[in-house]
């Protein structure tokens, strides 16, 4: 796992993540042990999943089964956070859920920014 600053990039994601009070819990979804067992060992939430999705949404919704059957709550807002995107705030997610809160036709959001040098 790729370490900034002495922590996992995940880990990074994560507490950033838990950071956002707009979010009710956080899980990792992930079909890597040493990914599920260093969440565990902060503290966290993790579900293995299959290794042979091709896409983060497959993955999400396997996750999302799971944690429904686990909690016995059906889940209203699914929010996906990559695992290599250490630069995602809370606030940013916060924005982003905004249009869904406010709005019951919109299903979908996307985070994204312009880029600034090609080079």
């Amino acid at each position: 796992m790729a370490l900034i600053h002495g922590m996992p990039m995940i880990g990074h994601c994560y507490c950033r993540v838990r950071l956002c009070d707009a979010l009710s819990d956080t899980y990792v979804a992930t079909c890597d042990k040493e990914i599920f067992d260093y969440i565990e060992s902060i503290g966290g939430k993790a579900v293995m999943t299959a290794d042979t999705h091709e896409r983060a949404s497959d993955r999400a919704a396997e996750a999302m089964v799971k944690i429904e059957e686990a909690t016995g709550e059906l889940t209203d807002i699914l929010v996906m956070v990559q695992g290599d995107e250490p630069m995602d705030t809370p606030e940013m997610i916060s924005q982003a859920l905004l249009p869904m809160l406010q709005d019951d036709s919109v299903q979908v959001v996307n985070l994204m920014g312009c880029i600034k040098n090609l080079a």
